[in-house]
């Protein structure tokens, strides 16, 4: 299912699209009710019907990563489901852009740098397992 600028999913008015890949689509999205940015991501079209115990994979992992509470993992606010039946994830935006993004780019990061990003990854993976 994809959105165009201006759709309403919820209190969601949706803003753009802000990234892609195999698990979905993501968007920016304005909470038209709290008014703060949000990304939406939704699963592609199909998934669902692929694979069908894809929906109760895509809970688990959500009632998971929603009972995470570190600064170095992206906050879940809630799992919607969509028209099409499929589920999609209403979670904290991250601005900046993406470290894969910047590398494909040509963008050097700097030692003190990766450290910095690289114990910041360590610090979620130690709170997902906690």
């Amino acid at each position: 299912m994809a959105f165009q600028p201006g759709d309403l999913v919820g209190e969601l008015r949706i803003e753009r699209e802000i990234g892609r890949g195999a698990w979905g689509i993501v968007y920016l999205a304005e909470d038209t009710l709290l008014a703060r940015k949000v990304a939406l991501k939704v699963l592609p079209e199909g998934l669902a019907q692929a694979e069908p115990d894809i929906q109760q994979r895509v809970l688990a992992e959500a009632r998971i990563v929603g009972a995470l509470q570190s600064p170095h993992v992206i906050t879940l606010y809630r799992l919607r489901e969509g028209p099409d039946g499929s589920w999609m994830q209403e979670m904290e935006l991250a601005e900046g852009g993406s470290l894969e993004g910047r590398l494909e780019e040509g963008r050097p990061v700097a030692l003190d740098e990766a450290l910095r990003i690289f114990r910041g990854v360590c610090e979620g993976l130690r709170a997902a397992h906690e």
